[in-house]
């Protein structure tokens, strides 16, 4: 009896490991991967993006560059978690020109969130949205760490260089690079 119980136990661990290697080697890869990745981050730290497209429109080819790197600067939760802040630098080219340069901080934006993002958001993403009449726009966004509530603006930056903010209220979560009334020169 004890050699039949055996015998079945092996069976259905053969069956399993059978099972499981017929999986995609790829997803398997790409599991560990994304593992490793965040095994490596200290703790409190967004990994570091970059951002490296090209794209036409109005018959101009555009080049933009961003760039989120985390920087030395904290914020410290309720139950005492410490989350680094990052800064975040857009480069912009209109056909070969570099027109637009700038890297930003979370307080950039401190005047235009509430007391509790003042106190615990990070920058923590960017992402490029549209080109308007020669107008490039993105998106960036200040957010409580590890969570889902943060702030979003609209960085519009105009055919002649200069570049303003304004809330986004457009933003496709599921989109966003890996988040007010107001408005203000850049």
């Amino acid at each position: 009896m004890k050699h039949t119980i055996l015998s079945v136990f092996a069976c259905a661990l053969a069956v399993m490991l059978c099972a499981c290697s017929g999986k995609d080697k790829q997803e398997s890869e790409a599991t560990m991967a994304s593992v490793s990745q965040e095994e490596a981050l200290p703790t409190g730290k967004t990994p570091e993006l970059l951002i490296d497209r090209r794209t036409s429109a109005g018959g101009h080819k555009y080049h933009y560059v961003i760039e989120r790197k985390p920087v030395e600067t904290t914020v410290t939760d309720d139950e005492g978690n410490v989350f680094y802040d990052n800064s975040i630098s857009i480069k912009l080219e209109r056909d070969g020109g570099q027109y637009y340069s700038r890297t930003f901080t979370r307080e950039n934006f401190l005047s235009m969130v509430d007391k509790g993002f003042q106190r615990y958001g990070i920058l923590d993403g960017c992402r490029f949205v549209k080109i308007s009449n020669g107008a490039v726009v993105f998106s960036l966004c200040v957010s409580y760490p590890e969570s889902d509530l943060f702030t979003a603006y609209l960085l519009t930056v105009r055919p002649d260089g200069s570049a303003s903010f304004s809330p986004d209220n457009t933003l496709d979560v599921e989109n966003f690079a890996d988040s007010a009334s107001l408005s203000s020169g850049v």
